[in-house]
């Protein structure tokens, strides 16, 4: 996300993680979320909105995750 939007990217916690953390423990595997909501729309607020460079970004950061996977699986 930080080389997508050009700054660093942080770390939240959000109440939605129960089927996360399921998938997580049955594969074995960190279970990543990028969502397309924003953070001044209070999470799931009556107003709640996306912005359209939203999916965008979340497709260029798995573009770049997938690039970066197999140099990482080989360390």
């Amino acid at each position: 996300m930080s080389r997508t939007l050009q700054r660093p990217a942080l770390r939240i916690r959000n109440g939605g993680g129960a089927p996360a953390a399921l998938l997580a423990e049955t594969l074995g595997a960190t279970v990543l979320f990028h969502g397309t909501g924003l953070p001044e729309d209070h999470w799931h607020d009556s107003d709640e909105k996306t912005e359209a460079q939203a999916p965008l970004h979340g497709a260029e950061t798995l573009a770049h995750l997938l690039e970066d996977l197999p140099g990482r699986l080989r360390a």
